[in-house]
C-alpha cells in the first residue's frame, strides 16, 4: 500500500507517496502551482522517463475517485526544475522560476560544503 501525504509548501499542498522506501512527489500540482503548462511538462516527463524515473501511482482525488497520477522521485525534483528554461516561460513566471532554481543551487552547494 502506498503511503500518501499532503505537505503544505508555499501556500500549496504537495502530494507525496512513499513506495518501496522511495519518496515520490506528484508532478501536476507542482507544475500547475508554478504556473507552467501541464501538458508540455507531462510530455517532457513521459519522453524522458529513463532520466527522471517517473511512475504512475494510484491516488484518491478530492472527489473520492482513484486516479493514476504521475510522480517523480523527490531526489530528482531539483533536476526537473533545472530543466525549465526561464527564458521560455511567461514573463510573469520568470522571476518565480529563477527564485526556485536559485534556492536549489544554494541547497546543493550547502550539501557539498557543510
Amino acid at each position: 500500500m502506498n503511503k500518501i501525504l499532503h505537505i503544505p509548501f508555499a501556500g500549496e499542498s504537495l502530494i507525496t507517496a512513499e513506495l518501496n522506501g522511495i519518496v515520490y512527489v506528484a508532478m501536476r500540482p507542482i507544475v500547475e502551482g508554478i504556473g507552467i503548462d501541464w501538458a508540455s511538462q507531462l510530455s517532457k516527463l513521459r519522453n524522458t522517463e529513463e532520466k527522471f524515473n517517473c511512475r504512475d501511482i494510484p491516488t484518491v482525488g478530492k472527489d473520492g475517485k482513484v486516479r493514476q497520477m504521475l510522480f517523480l522521485p523527490l531526489k530528482k525534483l531539483n533536476g526537473w526544475l533545472f530543466s525549465i528554461n526561464p527564458e521560455k516561460v511567461r514573463a510573469d513566471l520568470k522571476d518565480k522560476i529563477i527564485q526556485y532554481q536559485d534556492e536549489c543551487f544554494i541547497v546543493l552547494y550547502e550539501y557539498w560544503h557543510k
